[in-house]
């Protein structure tokens, strides 16, 4: 079984730990942090969970980048 690695890229760490902090003390950011948190934890047991984008759609940017050949998008709360 192949292992799913999740990236997150520096600008998506800086809002993560960002948000992490706020979580603390703000009831909206709390739910959305616990919404990314039970996200990455569905991706973990399943790579292909969530919507698929087509490979002709995903920036050339994020193939070079993050050396990805498929990408996927899930909804969040507040989205």
């Amino acid at each position: 079984m192949a292992r799913t690695r999740i990236m997150f890229s520096n600008e998506t760490k800086e809002v993560f730990s960002f948000l992490a902090e706020k979580s603390l003390n703000s009831k909206k950011e709390q739910m959305l942090f616990k919404a990314i948190m039970k996200k990455i934890e569905l991706i973990k047991k399943d790579a292909h969970y969530g919507n698929s984008i087509q490979k002709k759609l995903i920036p050339k940017e994020y193939k070079l980048r993050h050396r990805i050949n498929s990408l996927f998008w899930v909804k969040l709360p507040c989205s």
